[in-house]
């Protein structure tokens, strides 16, 4: 009885390449997942620190608005 190496060795190698196929293309899902978390993640930091900006704008303006309103009263009340 003769072993044929030549054929356990490719089968070997067939094996091994069939296995680092699908490990290539796990790592290629799981990379996409991360990309795609990270852009979410990144989406809503923005859009949160958008939102607080507005928020501060509309404060300022509001401040700003309170400030001339008091300033019309007082030139009012000056009139009178």
């Amino acid at each position: 009885m003769t072993i044929n190496s030549s054929s356990g060795l490719n089968g070997f190698l067939g094996g091994a390449s069939q296995m680092s196929a699908g490990a290539t293309g796990q790592a290629g899902d799981v990379g996409g997942d991360m990309m795609g978390q990270i852009q979410q993640t990144a989406a809503m930091q923005m859009k949160f620190q958008t939102e607080m900006g507005l928020i501060q704008m509309m404060v300022k303006m509001n401040e700003a608005l309170a400030k001339m309103f008091k300033s019309i009263g007082e030139a009012i009340k000056g009139l009178a």
